[in-house]
């Protein structure tokens, strides 16, 4: 796409850590009304409310801290290797990175069989 990439938290390599929502309230009373909505809002998804992480917990930072040294081991190199390439045929290729979707043509028959 034209559009400027958005990669968040380790998306690029693949990251086996999840990013939970986290906090860092002063409140209990906030804290505890965040933790509140938050399990409301997931059961709604079908979440027992004991799985959803508790966002004041410093587990639930610690948790979604990035692993760094992944991106050096398979599988996760590989996929930061895909996203290089990507980003290399974006810096090569005008027209993805213009900004005009219309200037993007796609040709089912240019591919090679």
């Amino acid at each position: 796409m034209p559009y400027v990439p958005l990669l968040f938290a380790g998306v690029e390599w693949g990251a086996s850590s999840p990013f939970h929502y986290f906090i860092g309230h002063a409140s209990r009373e906030l804290a505890a009304a965040v933790l509140h909505g938050r399990r409301e809002e997931f059961g709604h998804f079908g979440w027992a409310p004991e799985h959803v992480p508790d966002p004041q917990d410093p587990a639930t930072f610690l948790a979604s801290k990035l692993d760094w040294s992944e991106r050096n081991r398979a599988p996760h190199a590989d996929v930061l290797a895909w996203y290089r390439a990507l980003l290399t045929l974006r810096a090569a290729t005008p027209a993805l990175r213009d900004g005009d979707r219309a200037a993007v043509v796609v040709r089912h028959d240019a591919v090679a069989g």
